[in-house]
């Protein structure tokens, strides 16, 4: 006969089971649950101080765990993790056993969306004071992520108005109507008021007020156009050359651990103005300078260089011409009438261009940030190789003083070193990049309006920072580094503490189950001890 282990689904069980033993010592829920116990959550803390009275309110340690584990495993659907609370062990290990519904759940991530920037920065400082972040190499990159609005949502001024204007005569027969069978509806509605709006009227009346919402930020951006459903979000290329109603994700990564050690959510559709705040989020987040830092050609402005040169940042940040510019070989790929084979001399002020004409100095402009000088080309209109050199009457030239260490730049990344630490932003960024829109599966956001999609991105980035920990602590480097994590961490506490803190109802149900067992061995009944 064959031997099998014992299998009894009505076996009685001695002691209450501690749920912690059913969960693996190197899972990731383990390093999560003492890591939030570290966090400092008084800010959220505070909004639950004038809740006294009513119906007592789950704890904010359970609602952080379980939203964090959700999403370090791609689960962001409210249901889904309420569901998970009743059915998988792991999350019944974080909320212990408690199951708040899907609607807690939703309210709490969107009442405390704008207190994980700073649970963000703890969870950063934690990796750094652990040795996995070293602030050495950061990269800083970023990807367009579909917005919660659809495309089709999205419209001109012109459009809008004319939306609007049909939506107004819609209304306004809905009135009509409405006003020719008054006697009817006082009959129909009975002990109400009888002017209750009709649901296809507050319909209407709803699309009104979020048109109105989209034309003012067309109004107060300046945009072309605008979304109905999220006004934040904007058409934006995606990584396979489409357009989709977006947000520009950003992030800075460490170069040795890949932790995100800032991140944001913008509207803009370039990439030019998020260099400075994501560098300067990084500082802030760790408390001191990265030794480099690199992004791609995206980054570029003068602004950028200019902060950089003055800030004596180490950076590899090409110009929007490099590649074009520059060939393998590190020469420069400029034709005969590039502005840079006109010689300058600096003591007439003057540029000569290769065909010994002048160009002189005509005024001074700022633009974006960046101071400029322009000179124009004299004889111009008697030169036979004018229509090579220039398309207007004379040839301009701008002089930029960003020109010197955009040179200094194409220098510094040329050289082998600096190939070498550009292309160190291929293996630091993109990897993380990769791990959250297709191994996570975080195309989209589920939230809508700039400020709610920068709390949901935090959650993102967070679950990736978790998971990087967690994998730190169960490697032969970290595993000593747990008894900094579990420092003053009540969840995994002696025996004796848990035994004190019973109440006497749960003696009470220990007694209760002594009694059937007992009854049970009397009957040659099995149970598990």
């Amino acid at each position: 006969m064959p031997n099998f282990i014992p299998y009894n689904q009505s076996q009685l069980m001695l002691l209450p089971l501690n749920i912690r033993e059913m969960i693996p010592k190197d899972h990731l829920v383990r390093a999560i649950n003492v890591l939030v116990e570290r966090l400092n959550l008084s800010l959220i803390y505070q909004k639950y101080k004038n809740s006294e009275g009513g119906r007592p309110s789950y704890h904010p340690l359970i609602l952080i765990k379980v939203l964090f584990y959700a999403y370090a495993i791609g689960l962001r659907s409210s249901r889904k993790i309420a569901a998970r609370l009743e059915s998988d062990v792991f999350f019944m290990y974080l909320a212990a056993m408690q199951r708040p519904d899907f609607r807690t759940i939703s309210d709490f991530r969107k009442e405390h969306l704008g207190q994980l920037k700073e649970l963000f920065k703890q969870i950063v400082l934690i990796s750094k004071q652990l040795g996995i972040a070293k602030i050495g190499h950061i990269a800083i990159d970023g990807t367009k992520m579909r917005a919660s609005a659809g495309r089709r949502r999205t419209k001109s001024k012109e459009k809008l108005e004319k939306m609007a204007d049909e939506i107004e005569k819609e209304i306004e027969e809905i009135l009509d109507e409405a006003s020719e069978v008054d006697k009817r509806e006082d009959r129909l509605y009975g002990e109400k008021r009888g002017d209750e709006l009709p649901k296809d009227l507050q319909k209407r009346e709803d699309l009104i007020e979020k048109i109105e919402k989209a034309k003012e930020v067309l109004k107060k951006r300046g945009w072309k156009e605008a979304n109905i459903t999220d006004p934040d979000c904007r058409f934006m290329k995606d990584a396979d050359g489409g357009k989709d109603t977006s947000y520009n994700t950003q992030m800075a990564v460490d170069g040795e651990a890949q932790v995100i050690l800032a991140n944001d959510v913008t509207s803009e559709v370039t990439d030019q103005h998020q260099f400075i705040p994501l560098y300067e989020q990084v500082v802030e987040n760790t408390g001191e300078e990265p030794e480099e830092v690199s992004a791609d050609c995206g980054y570029y402005s003068g602004e950028n260089y200019i902060y950089i040169e003055e800030n004596g940042i180490d950076a590899y940040l090409p110009d929007q011409m490099f590649d074009k510019e520059v060939d393998k070989e590190g020469k420069e790929k400029i034709g005969k009438y590039d502005r840079r084979n006109f010689k300058y001399d600096k003591e007439e002020d003057i540029f000569t261009c290769p065909e010994g004409k002048r160009l002189i100095f005509k005024q001074n402009y700022k633009r974006n940030g960046v101071k400029y000088r322009i000179y124009v080309g004299q004889e111009c209109s008697v030169c036979k190789q004018r229509f090579e050199c220039t398309k207007g009457k004379a040839r301009h030239i701008n002089v930029s003083e960003v020109d010197g260490i955009m040179e200094r730049m194409r220098k510094k990344l040329l050289t082998g070193e600096g190939k070498e630490k550009y292309k160190k932003r291929l293996s630091t960024v993109e990897p993380v990049l990769g791990n959250l829109k297709k191994n996570l599966g975080y195309r989209d956001f589920l939230l809508r309006g700039i400020e709610k999609v920068k709390g949901e991105f935090q959650l993102m980035c967070i679950a990736h920072n978790l998971k990087k920990i967690h994998k730190y602590l169960n490697s032969e480097e970290g595993k000593g580094s747990w008894g900094y994590v579990t420092q003053n961490h009540e969840g995994d506490s002696s025996f004796l503490k848990n035994f004190r803190e019973i109440t006497s109802e749960k003696i009470k149900n220990v007694l209760f189950r002594l009694i059937i067992t007992a009854s049970s061995l009397v009957r040659g009944e099995s149970v598990v001890v």
